[in-house]
This record gives structure tokens, C-alpha cells and sequence, in this order.
């Protein structure tokens, strides 16, 4: 066992508390600070929108991860929203894999930073503030690029295993928001 993961071994009660937020369904994201000399990876699914005005991001990781360190030290990162054909590469980034950055196409960005050719979505981030939170930090960055790059299903991690089976279980927010836009449209003209 390496000495990052002697220093993730949980309390009984730290594990049952482990076992209850991961009900908590999550996409899973591939972010890279990649740069001359230093390939700097990781998959998170603790990746979230923070606010639309300005465009910030946030995620969090273990304090002893040595990726996130290499992000931090980088000040930024691109975020690649995984798909449903993406859970080999997934765990080939959270596991370490050695040929883990063969296994991608990458695209190159504006800021000199990378994303994945093939992801859902991708974000390129500026690291705004690192916040204490336990064993873990918080990092919020302000978006500085983003795009949409292919339709496909997300993958997403659920009680420790990806799921790709997702179905569609109401109208959709935009769908919602022409139903109200509708709705008082028609109460304007009565």
C-alpha cells in the first residue's frame, strides 16, 4: 500500500460516513494541468458549477493527493465532462495507470493548457481560491473557457461504480422554463 493511501485508511465511522455521501450520484470529470515536463491528471466526481455570473467552478481533493498539488502548482486546469465510453479512461487516471495519457486525444486550448477531444463538455479554469475543508481542500476557479464538444451519455459515479444507464425521468429544464414562458405569455394576451 502506497503512503498516500496509509493516510486515506478511515474510522469505522469515518468509512460509514464515506458509504452515506456516496449515494450522492455524481458526473465524473477529468481534469489536466499538463504542461512542459509534467503530466498532471486526475478524475473527480466532487466537480460542480458555482455560479453563472461570473463563471466559476469549484472541486474537491485530498490534501495528499500528488496530482492535486501538481494542479495547484500549475494555477489552472481544463475539466473534460466524461461520457458513458469513457470508464476505462476513468479508471485508468484514478488508478494511475502507466499509459494512462495514450489512451486520450487531446485538444489544445487558447491558454496553453489541454482538454479531451472527446468528452461531453469541457471547462478551462483559473484556480481563484483553496479553502480548508478537513482531509480535503476546495478549490474554486473562475472559468475562463468553455465549450460543449459531443452529445452522449455521462457517466456517472454511484456507491463506488460508474453507471451509464441513465434514463430520463421528466421535461427537461429548458422544456420547463417554455412551459412558464408560455403560460404567462398567454396570461399577458387575456
Amino acid at each position: 500500500m502506497s503512503n498516500a493511501m496509509k493516510s486515506r485508511e478511515l474510522t469505522p465511522e469515518a468509512a460509514a460516513f464515506r458509504k452515506v455521501v456516496g449515494r450522492c450520484a455524481a458526473g465524473v470529470v477529468l481534469l489536466d494541468a499538463s504542461g512542459p515536463g509534467e503530466s498532471v491528471s486526475m478524475a473527480v466526481n466532487s466537480f460542480a458549477p458555482v455560479s453563472v455570473e461570473p463563471p466559476l467552478a469549484l472541486f474537491c481533493a485530498w490534501k495528499t493527493s500528488e496530482s492535486w498539488a501538481g494542479i495547484r502548482r500549475a494555477g489552472g486546469f481544463s475539466a473534460s465532462m466524461l461520457t458513458s465510453e469513457q470508464i476505462e479512461l476513468s479508471s485508468a487516471f484514478a488508478r494511475k495507470r502507466p499509459d494512462r495519457y495514450d489512451l486520450a486525444e487531446w485538444s489544445a486550448l487558447p491558454s496553453g493548457r489541454r482538454r479531451l477531444t472527446e468528452c461531453l463538455a469541457w471547462m478551462d479554469c483559473e484556480i481563484q481560491e483553496v479553502m480548508d475543508a478537513g482531509d480535503h481542500e476546495i478549490c474554486l476557479s473562475r472559468v475562463v473557457d468553455h465549450g460543449l464538444s459531443e452529445q452522449g451519455t455521462p457517466v456517472v459515479f454511484y456507491a463506488g461504480k460508474y453507471w451509464t444507464d441513465l434514463s430520463v425521468a421528466e421535461r427537461t429544464t429548458t422544456e420547463r422554463d417554455s412551459t412558464i414562458a408560455d403560460r404567462e405569455a398567454s396570461a399577458a394576451h387575456a
